[in-house]
């Protein structure tokens, strides 16, 4: 009877014992698939937060790109009207020079006649010089600067010693005016190009 009680005790402490065990089992997997799932979730809001951090990072950096080389090239095309305004300037004064020179040595009869005309040559090379990088300058596809080159070219023609006899200077400063104007429409042309920021 005795030993039949501590059996039953013996079981029931059992049959108890293994139910707690079981659920500290379930609470444990409970506990640890609720940790689990915290742990992730707090993963994946990481992962969007860095993502997120990330990716505009690289769209900042894409624009600050775009925007430098934006300003390089805006620097480039400052830098190339520069170089056409001090050229056509030269072309300008050279021209007239050159013209002005071989006047007064047409109408010279003194001692220094060959100094005038040595005057004459060293404005026709100058003009010669700075006409061949204007030239260098200008997109012969664009019809403005392809005006500005032929016109350059006539004045060249016209200040040859075979046919500066035959050219007025009223004639050269006519080709001047209209390169001057022509000028004046491809910087305006350029500067608002440049100007131009970009903008996504």
């Amino acid at each position: 009877m005795i030993s039949d009680t501590i059996s039953i005790l013996t079981d029931s402490t059992l049959i108890q014992t293994a139910h707690l065990i079981t659920n500290d089992t379930l609470i444990i997997k409970v506990q640890h698939c609720s940790t689990s799932s915290a742990a992730q979730s707090t993963i994946l809001e990481s992962v969007l937060k860095n993502g997120i951090t990330i990716l505009i990072a690289l769209v900042a950096g894409f624009i600050a790109l775009l925007q430098v080389k934006s300003n390089v090239i805006s620097i480039a095309r400052i830098k190339w009207m520069d170089d056409l305004r001090n050229n056509l300037g030269e072309v300008c004064d050279s021209a007239m020079d050159t013209s002005l020179n071989f006047s007064n040595h047409m109408d010279n009869e003194k001692e220094d006649l060959y100094d005038d005309y040595g005057k004459y040559l060293l404005s026709y090379s100058k003009f010669t010089i700075a006409s061949s990088k204007t030239i260098l300058l200008l997109d012969s596809e664009s019809n403005i600067h392809s005006q500005i080159e032929t016109l350059i070219e006539d004045i060249d023609v016209m200040l040859d010693d075979e046919n500066i006899e035959e050219t007025t200077q009223d004639e050269i400063s006519t080709k001047l005016d209209e390169i001057i104007k022509l000028s004046k429409q491809v910087f305006k042309k350029e500067w608002k190009r440049s100007k131009k920021v970009f903008k996504l």
